[in-house]
């Protein structure tokens, strides 16, 4: 058994208790411990001999982050399966292009992913309840030479690239590493990168095996980020540079609105020589923004510019930050909380091997270097050559031993006299300089010479000559052959950028010696953010132009996209919306749904607590006594099925009185109506009023009955639908019932109303079994619009046998289904 598979097996055993790893989904945690990735993990063992999938076969991955991508990891690590991921984003194209290179023999995926070639394939939707029937497969004999993954890092056009890693490259890279990075098993750790990245695999693996605790989302909406933030609490944060980037412009946005900007500039200066435990306490209210417990920022994917990682050094956040690329698996060099230099990439880690070449390329060797380019010599030759990997990256070593990376090799700009300028030195002095919100600098050929050329985003307007007078201040800064010859005022809202928000330079490039920066610049704000990220003039941007076909979208660019529409429009739009279908007339539709976004109202965690427990066992005995003197005579059906309830479960039944809520209340055993969420109208029972009754009333039924808000047919908005889905969210963590009407009210007629969609939204989303009740002759003793029973007469109340659904079945199949069986009892 090769190191790795002995180490993620003992891990899982060690903490077999204890949360492993956590989705957000739309409004549901998915949660599993590690005993529970470990049993499905063995059980896909059994899956994969079943289908004829053997050590040394691929299985390849295309889904969005879950707890099932993360077992199908280890069952490959297990099994000596060769795992080939693909970014969830992947067209079928280049999908069955990987598939084909690497005789794929099984594609795991998602029902949202369409894939219209033939291939044997399993949902990541049904894949837990595949397994769960299957005994568990043993652990294979794996080498450390074995090969683990195919990551495939280029292949749109041409000849894909597919990095392979073995065993040992994993495994001894990931031990040095933890070494720098300090995980403890208390450790709580969100990310938003897709699994598909060794970056973000990295991370899950090292949190992992020291025991702790991560959680994934699904949505990049800062709203659901900040809603993460602030339910799970993270001690460690793992992101690219962009989210820091955001959050930080964010906060500093935000300070100059109150017109306390230069307070925080001066604050955070001031802050710079404090301890850390001094500046936590000064920025304690930017701390709860991340939810007062973040200690660690762990950046990679891209270099974090040095204001940033200053930014939060000064707020009191301990900011790790490393180098490597995915041949490397993946890490080369990272600092340490207590050994680092801003700035930096950091110290070599244990078991790499780094020099410089003449050209000052940085080279690596050591365990961790892949065996090269599947199935491609040719690349694989000039990736490693003489035993040593040439990373394409400038670099160079300070006396103490950090290693500061200066640019790309492609980016060099070699000068007619043989000297090598490095952009990026003279990019760090220009981005200091106010007026300068970022620039990019190139080198022009013309004629004979190259002209060190630097476009400029300004961070407001300025006259040629005060934009002079920052060049001339940056070049008494310069070396001789390094100062800026010309610039160049970039007329555009945005450099065009990578989807690590790296600017592209080649592109910025082409567009000045094309003169086309001066491209129509549309005064429709959202063809013009689309012509930034495209690269197509605005120009020829439709109304009915398809973002993937017409534009080149993929859903790297529709994740950049909403956040470029958030930073520059205040507007945010799931990007999760947006899909190969999506036209501009779409997009904009999106926007302005986002505009009309209601103020988020908060969600009570209080309900929950264990002191109301017992009120609400006791409770429903005594309000059942005021509607009882009305019943003449009160019949129960189905009681027996109660006794088959060992689980959390969705209770629906036909709204017909407000009656309803105390007949079940009675009925059911006080184990499961004291720890049941109960829907009721929020614009009756949770009026946003200041009126001290209504105040009393909410707390009433919010306490004393588990009550939480749910908007009325005709009355739904996006924030009450939020807010009631987050309450359900809220009930499935503490692994509470849920108890409500689908019919959204009470019926008028005393006919049952067709059920609404959002019941069978809340029942795959929970994944939990339904308890249908029927209830009979309330209607008569206490009609809608009666705030008193008007006579007596006869009940009765129904409780069916538990509706189970498959992971497959849709929404609109669930809501059909349980609206047949109540009108059947």
């Amino acid at each position: 058994m090769s190191q790795l598979s002995r180490s993620l097996k003992n891990t899982l055993i060690k903490f077999k208790n204890k949360r492993l790893v956590s989705l957000k989904k739309d409004f549901v945690y998915q949660r599993y411990t590690y005993q529970d990735i470990h049993n499905y993990s063995l059980k896909l063992i059994t899956f994969f001999k079943e289908n004829n999938i053997k050590k040394g076969d691929k299985v390849a991955i295309c889904v969005y982050n879950s707890p099932q991508y993360f077992y199908t990891y280890i069952a490959c690590m297990f099994s000596g399966v060769i795992l080939v991921p693909m970014d969830f984003s992947s067209s079928n194209e280049l999908m069955k292009k990987f598939i084909d290179k690497t005789k794929t023999k099984l594609l795991i995926t998602s029902v949202k992913k369409i894939v219209n070639f033939k291939i044997k394939k399993v949902y990541v939707e049904e894949l837990d309840e595949i397994l769960e029937p299957k005994p568990k497969g043993k652990i294979q004999l794996t080498k450390e030479d074995d090969l683990a993954q195919i990551m495939f890092t280029s292949g749109t056009t041409g000849e894909p690239k597919g990095v392979m890693i073995s065993h040992g490259n994993i495994y001894s890279n990931i031990i040095p590493a933890l070494k720098f990075i300090t995980i403890k098993p208390s450790d709580r750790a969100i990310s938003i990168i897709p699994l598909s990245h060794i970056f973000e695999q990295t991370i899950f693996l090292g949190m992992t095996l020291m025991g702790a605790s991560t959680t994934h989302l699904r949505s990049r909406r800062s709203s659901e980020i900040r809603a993460a933030l602030n339910k799970e609490k993270p001690t460690i944060i793992a992101a690219v540079p962009a989210f820091f980037n955001l959050f930080k412009r964010r906060i500093e946005e935000k300070a100059k609105e109150k017109g306390k900007y230069e307070t925080l500039q001066k604050t955070l200066k001031l802050a710079s020589s404090l301890p850390r435990i001094a500046r936590k306490i000064i920025f304690k209210d930017i701390h709860k923004v991340f939810g007062g417990k973040l200690n660690l920022i762990i950046c990679g994917g891209a270099a974090l510019s040095v204001q940033t990682e200053e930014f939060f050094e000064n707020i009191g956040m301990n900011v790790i930050n490393g180098y490597g690329l995915t041949e490397t698996s993946p890490l080369l060099t990272a600092n340490k909380i207590n050994d680092k230099k801003i700035g930096s990439a950091g110290k070599v880690i244990g078991g790499v091997e780094l020099k410089l070449s003449k050209q000052k390329e940085v080279l690596a060797r050591g365990k961790n270097i892949t065996p090269g380019y599947y199935k491609n010599p040719s690349a694989t030759k000039k990736l490693i050559q003489n035993n040593w990997l040439h990373t394409g990256d400038i670099g160079e070593f300070d006396e103490d031993g950090f290693l500061f990376i200066r640019g790309r090799v492609k980016n060099m700009i070699l000068k007619q006299n043989g000297m090598n300028v490095y952009p990026e030195d003279i990019e760090k002095i220009l981005d200091k300089e106010q007026l300068i919100k970022e620039s990019c600098v190139i080198g022009l050929n013309k004629g004979t010479d190259v002209i060190i050329t630097a476009a400029l985003l300004l961070s407001k307007k300025a006259s040629n000559k005060e934009i002079q007078k920052v060049i001339d201040k940056t070049n008494k800064k310069l070396e001789f052959h390094q100062k800026i010859q010309e610039f160049i005022v970039w007329k555009k809202k945005d450099f065009p950028r990578s989807f690590s928000f790296k600017v592209k330079k080649v592109d910025v490039q082409k567009t000045i010696e094309s003169k086309t920066h001066t491209h129509t610049q549309s005064k429709d704000e959202i063809i013009h953010i689309l012509s930034l990220i495209s690269h197509i003039d605005a120009s020829i941007i439709k109304e009915n132009s398809n973002l993937y076909s017409d534009l080149g979208f993929d859903s790297l660019k529709t994740i950049e996209l909403s956040s470029m529409i958030e930073e520059l429009l205040r507007i945010e739009i799931d990007e999760y919306l947006i899909d190969s279908k999506t036209t501009v007339k779409d997009l904009k539709e999106l926007v302005v749904r986002g505009k009309q976004e209601e103020k988020e109202r908060k969600v009570s965690k209080r309900m929950f607590s264990k002191f109301f427990i017992p009120l609400r066992a006791v409770f429903p005995e005594f309000a059942y006594l005021f509607g009882s003197m009305y019943f003449s005579s009160i019949k129960v059906i189905g009681k027996k099925y109660l006794n088959e309830i060992n689980e959390p479960v969705v209770i629906i039944f036909n709204h017909t009185s407000h009656l309803d809520a105390q007949v079940i209340g009675k009925h059911l055993p006080a184990k499961i109506r004291s720890k049941s969420a109960n829907g009721a109208a929020a614009d009756y029972f949770f009026k946003d009023s200041k009126k001290i009754k209504d105040w009393l009333k909410t707390r009433f039924f919010r306490y004393f009955l588990g009550a939480f808000p749910v908007a009325r047919v005709g009355k739904e908005t996006k924030s009450t639908l939020k807010q009631t889905f987050e309450y359900i969210g809220e009930a499935v963590d503490h692994r509470w019932n849920i108890s409500l009407s689908p019919e959204g009210t009470r019926t008028r007629s005393g006919k049952m109303n067709p059920f609404k969609s959002g019941i069978g939204i809340i029942v795959k989303e929970t994944g939990y079994p339904v308890l249908p009740i029927k209830l009979k002759g309330l209607y008569d003793i206490m009609p809608p619009g009666a705030s008193w029973p008007v006579k007596k007469g006869p009940a009765e109340i129904e409780f069916g046998k538990l509706i189970r659904f498959k992971s497959l079945d849709t929404p609109v199949e669930i809501t059909q289904k349980l609206e047949k069986v109540i009108r059947n009892m």
